[in-house]
């Protein structure tokens, strides 16, 4: 998708301070329904989480105006 290259930089820049998992949910067949506890209803779709909490949520649209900033402040 267009934000990979972003998602992909940002991973590389802060993979000491973070960990990018993606979720293909035509990957594998327990990815639909992943997805939908997530609450994903758009893709893409990113899902924040500290300490194995979720805290946040953005999808793509908004994502795309600062995915990497929108990160570095939920750390």
């Amino acid at each position: 998708g267009l934000l990979r290259p972003v998602v992909q930089e940002a991973c590389e820049k802060h993979k000491y301070l973070t960990k990018f998992i993606e979720l293909r949910i035509d990957s594998f067949p327990e990815a639909p329904d992943i997805a939908r506890s997530l609450g994903v209803r758009r893709v893409p779709y990113f899902v924040l989480f500290r300490d194995g909490q979720r805290i946040d949520h953005i999808n793509g649209m908004e994502a795309r105006k600062s995915l990497e900033q929108y990160v570095l402040d939920n750390l």
